[in-house]
């Protein structure tokens, strides 16, 4: 049995020419130009289509290494356990909360009070 035929998800837009070269083992760039070639030659707007159908039944390449049995050992781009990912929105909602206070203390500061009174009287 073949393997199916994926969009990328290291793509450049929607990720076709890399699904496309990754199925025919075709190098990405010479189809990304091939592509642009035709793009131009044939008129824009016959080529945008077809892309576009293409990229809308295309599905994207699903995710690997996230599974409970699977060997991927490669780079991963989340946490690795709910402990981390909980201590990493706790850090980012601390730091929207500092932002949110700085911005607080500026706007009901008395000198922006009377900033915004005197371009008023302009």
């Amino acid at each position: 049995m073949s393997r199916p035929l994926y969009r990328s998800r290291d793509r450049a837009i929607f990720g076709v020419c890399a699904g496309v070269a990754e199925y025919f083992d075709l190098s990405v760039q010479w189809l990304r130009m091939l592509t642009f070639f035709v793009f131009v030659f044939t008129g824009f707007v016959p080529t945008a289509i077809v892309y576009m159908v293409i990229a809308l039944v295309l599905k994207p390449s699903p995710v690997e290494g996230y599974g409970m049995g699977s060997s991927y050992s490669g780079p991963r781009t989340g946490p690795s356990s709910k402990s981390q990912a909980l201590q990493r929105l706790k850090d980012k909602l601390e730091g929207l909360e500092q932002r949110t206070r700085r911005m607080e203390s500026v706007v009901t500061d008395r000198e922006f009070d009377w900033e915004r009174r005197f371009r008023a009287g302009q």
